[in-house]
């Protein structure tokens, strides 16, 4: 049985961390960009800092750590791929026009969720092999996770 209390949200479970701001002070964080990736796997942690200054008061800075398991995929096309994806989630939450805040960025996440495994939306890089030039096949994401949050 699922639990839905006040911290749950169409199915999407939220864990408030608190307000950081009761101490009387301000925090500065700094989030350093870490990318592995082995065995299928790709992960990145990213920090998207909008220079829209009205972005920045609206919408705060999203950090968001994303992570799929690829069917054939490289180095290089993970790195492509996850770049795609990190993309598509500034685009979608910063792109999205009213209401809440953690609306808007729990939409944009499920937009780029529905994209990625959306058979027909190619989300995916061509790769030519050696035999077949012009052949070309399509990388699958076969799970993907996608945490994020907004600082203030």
């Amino acid at each position: 049985m699922e639990r839905f209390d006040e911290n749950t949200k169409n199915g999407w479970q939220f864990t408030p961390l608190g307000n950081f701001s009761e101490g009387g002070g301000t925090y500065k964080l700094k989030v350093e960009t870490v990318v592995g990736a082995g065995g299928g796997w790709w992960s990145q942690v990213h920090h998207f800092y909008p220079t829209d200054e009205v972005k920045l008061a609206t919408k705060g800075e999203m950090v968001a750590v994303v992570s799929f398991k690829m069917s054939e995929a490289g180095d290089m096309e993970a790195m492509v791929i996850g770049r795609e994806i990190l993309g598509r989630l500034n685009e979608q939450y910063y792109g999205s026009a009213g209401g809440e805040v953690w609306d808007q960025l729990l939409a944009a996440v499920d937009r780029v969720r529905v994209e990625v495994y959306d058979p027909t939306v190619t989300f995916g890089v061509p790769i030519k092999t050696e035999a077949q030039e012009a052949n070309e096949k399509v990388i699958k994401i076969e799970q993907l996770c996608i945490v994020a949050g907004v600082l203030w």
